[in-house]
């Protein structure tokens, strides 16, 4: 988990199905230290935190996409704007 090997959309489907987000959480957090620049782990990351209750840490982590990879912004402030909708907060 510490080097991100386990970060593959089939895992993290399978454990957000098991409403395991702290795990995806920790195994994407640890594949962008080795891949900054991967746009959709970090969509996926903040994904998690969005659906883990942590509202605040996601849009923060899309912000910080919007920083990494600024070809990404677009698609980082839509998520956002999702997650602020009112009904949608979790």
């Amino acid at each position: 988990v510490e080097d991100g090997a386990a970060a593959t959309q089939r895992i993290a489907a399978a454990l957000a199905e098991r409403g395991q987000f702290g795990m995806i959480i920790e195994i994407w957090r640890a594949h962008i230290e080795q891949k900054p620049d991967d746009a959709q782990a970090r969509f996926l990351l903040a994904v998690a935190y969005y659906e883990s209750g942590n509202v605040a840490t996601a849009i923060k982590e899309l912000e910080a996409t919007k920083t990494a990879i600024p070809s990404a912004a677009a698609q980082a402030d839509q998520f956002i704007e999702q997650m602020r909708a009112p009904g949608k907060g979790k």
